[in-house]
C-alpha cells in the first residue's frame, strides 16, 4: 500500500478522477461534494460510498442565548431541511437528539424537524426581545449582534453556518460567521467563551455522549445520566436513554443540525471494503479487502 498525500480536496479529487488513487477515505472528501461527486465517478471506474456516521453537527448556544425562548425560537426558525438540501442534497439525516442511529440507544425518527417562524418572532417578544437599530433584536441594552464559531476548513460546515446566519436574521440577529482552527473552538465551549458554535460531536458511545451534556438539561436528567450508565446495554438503558434523549430536546442546549455523512470514495476493482459508522477509520477491516480482476 502506498500512502499519498494531498494539499487541499481538489487535488485529491483531481489525483481519483486522473486513476493517480484507489482509494480516498473520509474525510478527504465532504458530503457537500455530493453533487461533482455523482456526475465524475461513473464515468471512471469510481464509486462512492455514503455512511451515516455516529457522530452530528450541533449548534451550540453559549450563554447569551441562555433564555430558553431564544433557543426555541431559534430551532423553529433554521430551516435545517433546507441546509441539509443546499450542502448535501438531502442525504444526511436531520437529528432529533444528541445520539443518533444507528446507536443502539438512539431514538429512531423520521418526523421532518418543526419549522414556524411565526411562532418564533412570538416567543422573541415572550422574551422581551424588540427591535431596534437596523433590525436587531433588542432587550434594553442587550443586542442580539453574535458571532457564529466555525472550523476553519470544514467546508460543509461553513456552508451550513452561513445558512443559520441567514435564517437567525429572520429573527433580528444579527451572526457574524467566523472561520476558527478547530482546537480553539473546542477550548472556547468547555470555557463557555463563545455566543454560538458549530461542533461536530461524536456518539459513539452514549455514556460518553451523555457525560458532556451533565448540568445542562436539568438535575433529573443528570440522576437518570447515572443510572444509564449503571444499567449498560440493556433494555432498561436503552429505556432511560430514551428519557434522557427527551429531556435534552425539552432543554435545548444546543440543536442538531446534520448527522455527519461520511464519505469514501474507491476504484471498483476494490473490493471487501465497508465503512464503518463509528469512528474508526476505512482501514479498521483491511484484511478483507481485495482486489477484483477484470474491473
Amino acid at each position: 500500500m502506498v500512502v499519498r498525500t494531498f494539499a487541499d480536496r481538489s487535488a485529491l479529487l483531481g489525483a481519483l478522477l486522473a486513476g493517480d488513487v484507489d482509494v480516498a477515505p473520509s474525510p478527504g472528501l465532504e458530503a457537500d461534494m455530493a453533487a461533482t461527486l455523482d456526475r465524475s465517478v461513473g464515468q471512471r471506474s469510481l464509486s462512492a460510498l455514503y455512511t451515516q456516521s455516529q457522530a452530528l453537527v450541533m449548534l451550540r448556544f453559549g450563554s447569551r442565548v441562555g433564555d430558553a425562548r431564544v433557543r426555541e425560537a431559534i430551532a423553529l426558525a433554521v430551516d435545517r431541511e433546507r441546509i441539509g438540501w443546499a450542502v448535501f442534497g438531502g442525504r444526511a439525516r436531520i437529528p432529533s437528539s444528541y445520539l443518533v442511529a444507528p446507536q443502539w440507544a438512539a431514538i429512531e425518527t423520521t418526523e421532518p424537524p418543526h419549522l414556524d417562524r411565526a411562532a418564533a418572532r412570538g416567543l422573541m417578544g415572550a422574551a422581551g426581545f424588540g427591535r431596534g437599530n437596523f433590525g436587531i433584536a433588542q432587550r434594553g441594552t442587550d443586542r442580539l449582534v453574535l458571532t457564529l464559531l466555525v472550523p476553519a476548513g470544514a467546508s460543509a460546515m461553513i456552508e451550513a453556518g452561513r445558512g443559520v446566519a441567514a435564517d437567525l436574521a429572520i429573527l433580528g440577529i444579527a451572526a457574524d460567521v467566523s472561520e476558527r482552527p478547530p482546537s480553539e473552538i473546542d477550548q472556547r465551549v468547555l470555557r463557555g467563551d463563545f455566543d454560538l458554535a458549530l461542533t461536530v460531536e461524536s456518539a459513539d458511545d452514549p455514556l460518553i455522549a451523555t457525560e458532556r451534556w451533565q448540568g445542562a438539561v436539568s438535575p433529573w436528567s443528570d440522576v437518570l445520566a447515572t443510572a444509564a450508565a449503571a444499567e449498560g446495554r440493556t433494555p432498561e438503558g436503552r429505556a432511560l436513554y430514551v428519557e434522557l434523549q427527551r429531556l435534552w430536546a425539552d432543554a435545548a442546549p444546543a440543536l442538531p443540525l446534520y448527522q455527519v455523512l461520511k464519505v469514501d470514495v474507491v476504484t471498483v476493482r476494490s473490493g471487501g471494503i465497508r465503512p464503518a459508522s463509528h469512528s474508526a477509520p476505512l482501514t479498521w477491516d483491511i484484511a478483507s479487502w481485495k482486489m477484483v480482476s477484470g474491473r
